[in-house]
C-alpha cells in the first residue's frame, strides 16, 4: 500500500517492504523515500515508480484530481514514451470507468498512432472483412509448427501496442458496441507477427 502526500515541496511515500524492494529503497521495518525538488532529475527511476504507485493507488481510491495531477507529472517528466506508458494507460482506465468512452478511444488511437499501429475510428463490416482477409494472407505463409515454435513477443512497442488494443477491446464492451470487437483480436493477430 503506498500513502502519499505533499508537504513543503516534498512528496513523502511509505510501503511496505516487498513492494518498494523493487524500486531498490530498504529500510528494516518500513520504507520511506523523500523526493526534493529537483527529485525528478537527481532521482527518475524513483520518482517515476512512486509517481506510477500513486497515480495507480489514486485510481483505486476514486480520488480522480489527485489521480490526474500525478499521471500529468509523469508525461510532464518523462524522458520517452516508454516511461509515460504507464500513466497513460491508468489514465485511460480513468476514462473508461469514468463513462468517458469517446475520450478513452481519442487516447487509444492517438498512441496507437506514435506505436506506428492504427485502429479505424469508424469500424464497419467492410473494414472488418478487410482486416480479416489480410489476417487470413499473413497466416497463410506459417504452418501449423512455425504457429507453435513462434518466439514471444519482446519488442516494447508492440507489447505496450497489445496492452492498448486491448484496453479498446474493453471500451467497446462498456459502449456495447458488439459489431465493432473482432476488428481488436484481427489487429492483434497482425501485431503479433
Amino acid at each position: 500500500r503506498l500513502i502519499y502526500g505533499e508537504g513543503d515541496g516534498l512528496i513523502i511515500a511509505v510501503q511496505q517492504p516487498q513492494v518498494l524492494g523493487q524500486i531498490g529503497i530498504s529500510c528494516r521495518k518500513r520504507q520511506f523515500c523523500i523526493l526534493r525538488i529537483g527529485h525528478w532529475n537527481e532521482q527518475y527511476d524513483v520518482s517515476l515508480e512512486l509517481f506510477n504507485l500513486a497515480a495507480k493507488c489514486a485510481l483505486m481510491n476514486a480520488e480522480h484530481e489527485r489521480l490526474k495531477m500525478l499521471t500529468g507529472e509523469v508525461i510532464c517528466h518523462a524522458r520517452c514514451f516508454k516511461d509515460k506508458f504507464r500513466a497513460i494507460c491508468i489514465s485511460i482506465t480513468l476514462l473508461l470507468w469514468s463513462s468517458k468512452l469517446s475520450d478513452a478511444m481519442q487516447l487509444i488511437i492517438t498512441n496507437l498512432s506514435y506505436l506506428g499501429e492504427e485502429l479505424p475510428v469508424a469500424v464497419t463490416q467492410d473494414v472488418i472483412q478487410f482486416q480479416s482477409n489480410h489476417t487470413k494472407t499473413l497466416l497463410a505463409g506459417l504452418s501449423d509448427d512455425a504457429l507453435l515454435c513462434y518466439p514471444a513477443m519482446s519488442d516494447p512497442s508492440k507489447i505496450m501496442a497489445m496492452e492498448l488494443f486491448s484496453k479498446q477491446f474493453i471500451n467497446y464492451t462498456f459502449s456495447g458496441d458488439s459489431d465493432s470487437m473482432p476488428i481488436i483480436p484481427l489487429k492483434m493477430v497482425q501485431t503479433s507477427l
